[in-house]
């Protein structure tokens, strides 16, 4: 009898389990997608007519680059997006392969498991391979410059956290 209840529970904790992956992979499909539209979306939008970035363009006025620095972090830009764009390609295979887990019977979820966890990798490098961008931007700017670049990323980081709903690093009201 104990037996019996024990295994129930286990079953019941494999199903929860299950439900909550298949959520987290609707989810992160749903952002995933969405993302994929607005890349599209930023991608033609990236350059103006005359081919500058606005946004290196608002960091140049912002942060006060020369043409020189802004030459440098165009082509260290060109080498940092290129690398994300490869691990971004490599993201639909791994979506796939966990669909095709999602109707076997019975579920691995060991298997899901793993493939949500290389999911997980791959975003941690493209985040990685963000962050490393923005310290090739503090390594051709001035120290005076380096400040300015702080005090814009800082206020950007408020900026996102309010939208987001999360507001521990928010100034008080």
């Amino acid at each position: 009898m104990e037996t019996n209840k024990k295994l129930k529970t286990l079953i019941w904790a494999v199903i929860i389990l299950v439900i909550v992956n298949l959520a987290s992979l609707a989810f992160i499909w749903q952002k995933s997608f969405s993302r994929k539209r607005n890349h599209k979306h930023h991608s033609e939008m990236d350059h103006h007519k005359d081919g500058k970035d606005p946004f290196v363009e608002e960091l140049k006025k912002q942060i006060g680059w020369t043409d020189e620095q802004i030459t440098k972090v165009n082509e260290l830009k060109k080498i940092k997006f290129k690398n994300i764009e490869e691990i971004r390609d490599s993201i639909p295979k791994v979506k796939k392969e966990l669909l095709a887990e999602i109707y076997k019977t019975p579920v691995d979820t060991a298997k899901i498991n793993q493939l949500t966890g290389k999911l997980g990798e791959l975003q941690s490098r493209i985040e990685y391979n963000f962050f490393m961008h923005f310290t090739d931007f503090a390594g051709v700017s001035t120290p005076q410059q380096k400040e300015k670049m702080r005090e814009y990323f800082d206020a950007a980081i408020l900026r996102e956290n309010s939208h987001s709903g999360n507001h521990e690093d928010a100034p008080a009201r």
